[in-house]
């Protein structure tokens, strides 16, 4: 949201992993896990809202791929069926 004094932007999360005080802070600005918020003084929306997009991008991604490499990495059928016959 843009105001006088510059944008203003808030985040908030319906996820219980994603932690958007992480991603105000890539605005400098901080918050709660579920909730955060942001200001850049003496801006205009139009100037820096690509730059808000590509780093909630990019912020988003990378949660994706850490997400990805928390997950068991089966890499064959036989070690599935070997970890199956393990009882």
């Amino acid at each position: 949201k843009e105001k006088s004094e510059g944008v203003y932007g808030s985040f908030r999360s319906i996820s219980p992993t994603t932690d958007v005080a992480m991603l105000a802070r890539l605005f400098g600005g901080g918050g709660h896990t579920g909730a955060a918020a942001f200001q850049m003084k003496d801006k205009k929306l139009q100037d820096v809202e690509m730059d808000i997009i590509n780093k909630i991008r990019a912020f988003r991604q990378s949660q994706k791929q850490a997400a990805q490499r928390q997950l068991p990495n089966i890499s064959s059928t036989n070690d599935v069926q070997d970890s199956q016959n393990i009882q």
